[in-house]
């Protein structure tokens, strides 16, 4: 009887807690989907400004918010998030990618991410390393979602 009484009253708090939990997660993502839209569309209307005032051509504004959506160009010019997307909806994998080092430009490193998609709320969650060697795999994860 003891034990009914202690029970009840935390599934209930458990519950309460989780759907409360729920609830601010599905905010809190609404309002980032929107924001990262928001920015998007300023950063398009300030490179259209550059464009039109001749310090860019229209292209190169373009591609600028590519690489701000879909991530920087691999060596081969592809951009790997596209793969790494169609990866995650077909029920995740790895993908291998080259990324310009920033310290050498012109030179690229191998890096190697994991996607997969959430069955319940259809986001795609995704992890990259820093190196794709075997021997430095594992400094920094760093999570995301897509």
């Amino acid at each position: 009887m003891c034990l009914l009484l202690l029970a009840v009253p935390s599934i209930v708090i458990g519950l309460k807690s989780y759907y409360s939990a729920t609830a601010n997660l599905n905010d809190l993502g609404a309002r980032s989907l929107k924001n990262n839209v928001k920015l998007t569309l300023e950063m398009i209307d300030a490179l259209n400004k550059y464009d039109e005032a001749g310090k860019i051509s229209l292209e190169e504004a373009q591609e600028q918010v590519k690489q701000h959506i879909l991530g920087p160009k691999q060596a081969d010019g592809t951009f790997f998030m596209r793969d790494l997307i169609k990866k995650a909806i077909d029920g995740g994998d790895y993908t291998v990618y080259q990324l310009e080092d920033s310290k050498n430009p012109g030179k690229f490193q191998e890096k190697v991410a994991y996607a997969e998609m959430d069955p319940h709320w259809r986001w795609i969650v995704a992890a990259f390393l820093q190196s794709a060697l075997p021997n430095r795999l594992s400094p920094w994860l760093l999570p995301s979602i897509v």
